[in-house]
Order: C-alpha cells, then sequence, then structure tokens
C-alpha cells in the first residue's frame, strides 16, 4: 500500500469513526439527568430539627427502595453486555460495527437508569443507576484510549489518528465524571451509605490517593 492510499484509508477510517462516535457524542454532552428530592414539607420560618421517621414512613421508603432497586436489577443483563465489549484488535470494518452496536446498547440502556434517578423515590438507587451510566461511559473511554492506528501508517498518520481517538475518548471520560459527581451530591444530601456511592466518591479522587 503506498503513502497516498494508506492516508486515504486513514481518512476514511477517521470519518467513519467521527460518524459513529456522533452517535454518542450526542448524548454524552446532554447534562447528567438529575435526582428529584423526595417531596419535603415547606421550610417555615424557623429551622427545626429533622423529626425521626416513624416506622410507617421507614416502612414506606423501604417498599420505594425495593421497587427501585428491582428495576435497576432488571437492567443488570444489558449493563454488563455494554461493560464487556471490547474495541482493541478490530479491523477497520468490525469497529464501526462494534462501536454502533454498544452505541445502540447504551441509548437502549439509558433511560431505563434516568427514570429510577428522575422518579426520586430511591436516592440510594438513583446513586446506583448514576455510578453505572458513570461506569459505561468510562469504560467505552477506556477502550478508546486503548486503541492504536492501523499498522504501516505513516507517523504523522498515525499520531493524527491517536489525536483524534483520544479526542472523542476525552468526551466519554468527562461525562463519566459528570455522573460519579452527581452520584457524589445526591448521596452526601441524602446520607446514602452504599457500594455505590463509595464507588463514586473513589472515582472522584485524584490519582494516587
Amino acid at each position: 500500500m503506498n503513502t497516498s492510499s494508506m492516508h486515504s484509508r486513514t481518512r476514511l477510517f477517521a470519518m467513519a469513526l467521527a460518524l459513529v462516535a456522533a452517535c454518542f457524542t450526542s448524548c454524552a454532552h446532554n447534562d447528567a439527568p438529575e435526582a428529584k428530592s423526595p417531596t419535603e414539607p415547606a421550610a417555615s420560618a424557623e429551622p427545626e430539627a429533622a423529626p425521626a421517621q416513624d416506622p410507617e414512613q421507614l416502612k414506606a421508603q423501604e417498599e420505594l427502595d425495593k421497587a427501585a432497586e428491582e428495576r435497576f436489577n432488571s437492567l443488570e443483563p444489558e449493563y454488563q453486555k455494554i461493560m464487556e465489549q471490547k474495541l482493541e484488535g478490530l479491523d477497520d470494518k468490525q469497529l464501526q460495527e462494534k462501536l454502533t452496536e454498544v452505541s445502540t446498547q447504551m441509548q437502549n440502556l439509558a433511560p431505563g437508569y434516568a427514570d429510577i434517578i428522575q422518579n426520586g423515590n430511591s436516592p440510594k438507587w438513583a446513586v446506583a443507576s448514576l455510578v453505572n451510566l458513570g461506569s459505561m461511559y468510562q469504560h467505552v473511554g477506556d477502550e478508546l484510549n486503548a486503541l492504536k492506528a492501523p499498522e504501516g501508517v505513516p507517523e504523522d498518520v498515525a499520531q493524527a489518528y491517536s489525536d483524534l481517538v483520544r479526542n472523542f475518548a476525552g468526551n466519554f471520560t468527562e461525562q463519566a465524571g459528570s455522573f460519579y459527581d452527581n452520584a457524589v451530591k445526591l448521596a452526601d444530601e441524602h446520607q446514602v451509605q452504599s457500594e455505590y456511592a463509595d464507588r463514586a466518591r473513589q472515582a472522584r479522587q485524584p490519582s494516587g490517593e
């Protein structure tokens, strides 16, 4: 393959990657869904100590948490399929097909998590949903970052390819951070103590801590 044809092939591949990435970034650039706070009584003129929940309130919240957990668990198989997707080692046609497949999976799954988050009845599982959304975007970003330029292309073309892919990957890692930030904020507001809250806090810690 001569230099001209290698440049042409790489440009075409980059354009195809850009078109598929647009499916991701159109969603990634939207604000992360915000959780509604459970209904609270109107604030009085003077601050009052938060009343202890009575057994009936606790039972009602347990039922809301149970319903949200069931909905969350129903999404787990599709979530795992996304987390198992790999992009490295594919030729350009296979990569285009794989990116399209993952894009469709993410777009189909995201509304389920958004429902749990925006419903506002269960902060615990809203936090978990935000964390899973963050994990999906982080996974795609990591997979993109691991991609290498096609073999045999000139150094300048390989560098341009790498820069392009890293730019796309940055969209996903940035959006993942937004989901994790919202998860930490919600967990702090509602004093959520859970595995998912811990994962969100850990994800936002600077490297090395």
